[in-house]
């Protein structure tokens, strides 16, 4: 018996990893908004790591805290669907209860925000890229954001909850592929950047980050897999595919025989390196400043 809860125990872990991708979905606005920002790229890279170490902790203490209240099989057994929130409200009451909702609040909505901001920055480098329709990277002419793409995402989400919970956690499910798959590719092509210059440790760090990639394609894809896709979400996966391959086909002349997109990042590449050897300089005479004082 013993046994049979260990491997029961096993299973239930393995099919919380294999959806674990999706829940780092929301992490990669950061990059995708860097354009956007006014500080360095090693400061972007500093708010990527701190955001998912503080994200981390708090999971991690929401966790301990419902643990300590009492054991999970008593929140199964009382059919509880919020067991935090049953933790809370034991420990502290109704009060304690509002506040872990507003807290909730807030991370929804900055999550939607940075969706919003991150999604319609991603619809315009590909319609840039010719990858879109063109009316996808023209910017409003009084906020200069890329309008097309923002009411794109706003008809989406508010059709979507029409559809209902459990058509979500099916979408939710096949969406875990795409997470893993865009990891694999960026990843991936860390590595072959990487090891084109030589750069040891970034291969390194790479290789294991595509490893990672790899296994957690495996959890949702292997039928032998505790987390292996339902039907439903394997029918919602064939349509994205299909829906890609259709604007692949449609676009992929006019994509591969595009170069703006690259162009646009040399420039942008360009513009930090200048900017970093201006920093550079100003420090130089700076130091030449002090030296001159003192002597």
């Amino acid at each position: 018996r013993q046994r049979q809860m260990c491997i029961r125990d096993r299973s239930s872990v393995f099919t919380i990893a294999a959806l674990a991708p999706w829940a780092f979905v929301g992490f990669d606005c950061i990059p995708q908004a860097s354009e956007e920002y006014s500080f360095s790229n090693k400061k972007t890279k500093a708010l990527l790591i701190s955001s998912i170490s503080v994200a981390a902790i708090m999971y991690m203490i929401a966790n301990t805290a419902t643990a300590i209240v009492e054991p999970w099989e008593l929140f199964i057994a009382e059919n509880s669907s919020w067991p935090t929130g049953a933790a809370i409200e034991q420990l502290i009451g109704t009060i304690g209860l509002i506040l872990l909702a507003i807290a909730m609040l807030c991370g929804i909505v900055s999550g939607l925000n940075a969706f919003y901001l991150a999604g319609s920055r991603l619809l315009y480098s590909m319609a840039i890229a010719d990858a879109l329709p063109s009316g996808f990277k023209k910017l409003d002419s009084k906020y200069h954001v890329p309008r097309l793409g923002i009411l794109f995402m706003m008809v989406l989400a508010v059709i979507a909850p029409f559809f209902g919970r459990q058509v979500l956690s099916w979408l939710v499910d096949m969406t875990a592929v795409g997470a893993d798959l865009g990891f694999l590719y960026a990843t991936a092509a860390a590595f072959v950047t990487a090891r084109r210059e030589g750069n040891k440790k970034q291969m390194v760090i790479s290789g294991i980050g595509t490893s990672f990639a790899l296994f957690f394609i495996l959890l949702l894809v292997l039928p032998f897999s505790p987390g292996f896709l339902s039907p439903q979400a394997w029918i919602f996966l064939a349509v994205w595919v299909v829906i890609g391959a259709v604007f692949f086909a449609v676009k992929r002349k006019d994509y591969y025989r595009s170069t703006a997109l690259q162009d646009k990042v040399s420039a942008a590449a360009q513009e930090a390196a200048n900017a970093s050897d201006a920093l550079s300089e100003e420090k130089a005479a700076g130091f030449d400043r002090q030296a001159d004082a003192l002597t």
